[in-house]
């Protein structure tokens, strides 16, 4: 059994960490992580649970294609304003999520359409809301 940081090297054929930890289920190569606690599952879940059951059914290709994915989808919500992002994708997705908390400003017009494309184009949502 591989932990998905492990996936990122084994599936690249080489030992190298992910891109940014932020979006996989990160552990030091040894040691697998048993949990996560991250804002992309709260903005993904569904398809942070899919790569989750790909890695523990060993469908290596399968994760590595949901964890280029879900990069993406970080790519669009990380941000000095992340929990404000997050509540946006959430908000898309028709989960409330409220309003992030001042001082922190709301997602820009310019984030707010990226996430909504990358929920649309990667992730597959349709019916995306707003």
């Amino acid at each position: 059994m591989y932990s998905l940081w492990g996936l990122s090297c084994v599936c690249l054929d080489s030992w190298q960490p992910a891109p940014t930890p932020a979006p996989a289920i990160a552990a030091l190569p040894d040691q697998p992580a048993p949990a996560v606690i991250a804002a992309i599952l709260t903005a993904a879940p569904a398809p942070c649970v899919q790569l989750w059951d790909a890695v523990q059914c060993g469908d290596h290709a399968g994760a590595l294609e949901l964890h280029r994915k879900l990069l993406r989808f970080w790519n669009a919500i990380v941000g000095d304003n992340l929990p404000a992002n997050v509540k946006f994708a959430m908000e898309l997705q028709g989960r409330r999520g409220g309003f992030p908390r001042a001082p922190m400003p709301p997602s820009s017009e310019a984030q707010r359409a990226a996430i909504r494309a990358v929920l649309n184009e990667c992730l597959g949502f349709s019916g995306v809301l707003g």
